[in-house]
């Protein structure tokens, strides 16, 4: 495989240009029916994969399979499905076209953009990249992907399952450094999509910007857990603790505030030290451990009571490793409640009715996703009032590894849209091609005296309230015709 780095960048970008244009005009249906060696190629290559994924953070090979692999080839067969309807272009018929746009027919096609360039990240390096190359490559693009530093080799083998059914020109490898992809930013390529923190998202837009180019950034979140009254609290507790330990806390979408009722709160307190009790020791990535130990300590000084295993800094320090842990007594200014960390931590804030719950939960800088616990219609409702990307009632994470789900966030959690039907979308632009039947267009005759009788009485015959004021306008517009053909 040959390896993108800061010595062959214009001859990359040049291979995957040519090969683009061909895959481009291939037709939507072949393209996506080349997923389907894809997907044989990942089942076939699962032990490998889930070998090269040395995550310390991942304890097992049950949770690389139930976390990448599944979900990525039930994503390859949703695109074989269902990508030639998503991308089929549509025709603008009769019904709906304006009255003075008489005679022309449209038709709004999905195109390839061109180059995509994936910036992968290092907790799901196999999915998140997966996903999005597979609908960069099914929307008719190239591709070139960057993995994470330590994910290189089993980005490699995920690459050699795609190589296998498209070619290596349509995707390519790019060196882990960084500045091999900041480069290729500059070089040029159409469009940027982004899977990490939001301080590298200001990074890569700030690149993206001299270049104009459009850019997709699925960033950070620190996501609300809400406890309603009449929760079930046996299912908020397990939900908790496999959010905490699953990959580590290494989730986007973990819990890490959560809010109980105030009048419950001693009874959570108990429930979840004993769910937390004697769990194991879980890896923290090294990038996330200063960020940790400063939200930690910050908690202990203003009085907050861990829940779990105990915090031992010194130990956290020396092995990178640390029991899931839960802070009791937290308030939302406090800064654990706004803090995008990656590890198997969490805080709890108790709330009574009569404060603005909402508005608690807004006050976080991220809005990536939530979940609510509680009856099914009044978590409904409350659903309806969360400004975030993602919400999950009575369950968290697991449910939107569903290839049909969009998934992305506002504010510091990005913005723009990978997976799902708006996800393919996203790695096309539109092309609008608009068809003239008339032989002799009203917009290129020679103007006349009734052309602002006939305009202004189309204008107040369609728009006008009430009748009598579109009976005017009929009016205007027959006089208009009468004047335009003396």
């Amino acid at each position: 495989m040959n390896l993108i780095d800061a010595t062959n960048i214009q001859t990359a970008l040049a291979r995957a240009a040519t090969a683009q244009v061909d895959w481009g005009r291939t037709d939507v249906r072949q393209r996506a029916a080349r997923m389907h060696p894809v997907q044989t190629e990942i089942a076939q290559a699962a032990d490998d994969l889930c070998d090269l994924v040395t995550l310390p953070q991942r304890r097992s090979k049950t949770e690389t399979l139930s976390s990448e692999l599944l979900p990525l080839c039930e994503a390859l067969r949703y695109l074989q499905r269902h990508a030639a309807k998503v991308l089929k272009s549509q025709k603008q018929g009769i019904a709906g076209r304006p009255l003075w746009l008489w005679g022309t027919h449209s038709e709004i096609q999905r195109v390839p953009l061109g180059r995509v360039l994936i910036l992968a990240p290092w907790n799901y390096p196999l999915l998140l990249a997966g996903v999005q190359t597979a609908q960069a490559l099914v929307a008719g693009n190239a591709v070139l992907l960057k993995p994470a530093p330590g994910c290189e080799a089993a980005t490699a083998t995920l690459v050699d399952c795609f190589q296998a059914a498209v070619g290596t020109d349509l995707i390519q490898q790019v060196d882990s450094d960084p500045a091999v992809a900041e480069r290729l930013i500059r070089a040029g390529v159409e469009k940027i999509v982004l899977t990490g923190s939001s301080q590298t998202g200001r990074k890569v837009m700030t690149a993206a910007a001299e270049t104009l180019t459009p850019t997709a950034m699925e960033l950070s979140g620190c996501d609300a857990m809400v406890v309603l009254p009449g929760a079930d609290s046996n299912r908020v507790a397990d939900a908790l603790r496999f959010g905490l330990s699953f990959n580590s806390g290494a989730t986007c979408i973990a819990p890490r505030r959560i809010f109980v009722p105030q009048e419950q709160s001693d009874h959570y307190r108990k429930l979840f030290g004993r769910r937390l009790a004697q769990q194991p020791r879980l890896h923290v990535h090294p990038a996330v451990r200063p960020r940790m130990i400063q939200v930690v300590e910050d908690a202990i000084d203003r009085g907050g009571q861990w829940v779990g295993g105990p915090w031992d800094r010194e130990r956290f320090e020396a092995t990178g490793t640390t029991p899931p842990l839960l802070l009791f007594g937290a308030r939302p200014d406090w800064s654990i409640m706004s803090a995008d960390v990656f590890a198997p931590i969490a805080a709890v804030c108790d709330y009574s009715p009569s404060d603005p719950l909402v508005e608690l939960i807004s006050r976080s800088p991220y809005a990536l996703a939530a979940s609510i616990f509680g009856p099914r219609k009044e978590a409904q409702r409350f659903a309806a009032a969360l400004e975030v990307g993602t919400i999950t009632i009575n369950d968290l994470i697991v449910p939107t590894a569903d290839p049909r789900l969009p998934f992305g966030g506002r504010r510091e959690s990005g913005f723009g849209t990978t997976r799902g039907r708006d996800g393919l979308l996203a790695m096309t632009t539109p092309r609008v091609i608009t068809r003239q039947t008339l032989r002799h267009p009203r917009h290129l005759t020679v103007p006349t005296a009734g052309d602002e009788e006939i305009l202004a009485g189309i204008l107040q015959l369609n728009f006008a309230a009430g009748w009598r004021r579109r009976l005017r306008g009929l009016g205007r517009l027959v006089q208009g015709i009468k004047q335009s053909r003396k």
